[in-house]
């Protein structure tokens, strides 16, 4: 079993999650056969791929940077710079799961409570 979350869900369903190293969010189609992610409803997002990405880059990654103490433009000013984030770079990885793959199960589960970032 694999517990984790998502950084946002667009209104059609797809999770995005924004990763630096890709080991949480290749846990979530090829870890365990059974995973369970708990959505905070503060991650939904009105718009697509586009504005869940911007949700991220604007809200989580900057929260989570500094929570891990990394020296990166958003851990410093809040706002993602791209051509300045280097080796602690947490936007690597960008990773949409539009459906479950054959032989896996993801149980969603929605939280109308504030959580995660």
């Amino acid at each position: 079993v694999y517990l984790a979350s998502s950084n946002a869900v667009t209104r059609d369903g797809q999770l995005v999650n924004i990763d630096g190293t890709g080991n949480r969010v290749a846990a979530m189609f090829d870890g365990p056969k059974q995973v369970y992610l708990v959505i905070s409803h503060s991650k939904l997002t009105e718009g697509g791929m586009n504005t869940a990405v911007a949700r991220i880059k604007q809200q989580a990654c900057p929260a989570n940077a500094r929570r891990l103490s990394l020296d990166t433009p958003c851990a410093r000013t809040g706002i993602c710079k791209p051509s300045e984030c280097f080796e602690d770079c947490m936007c690597n990885i960008i990773v949409t799961l539009s459906r479950v793959l054959k032989g896996r199960n993801i149980t969603v589960v929605l939280v109308e409570e504030t959580l995660g970032y």
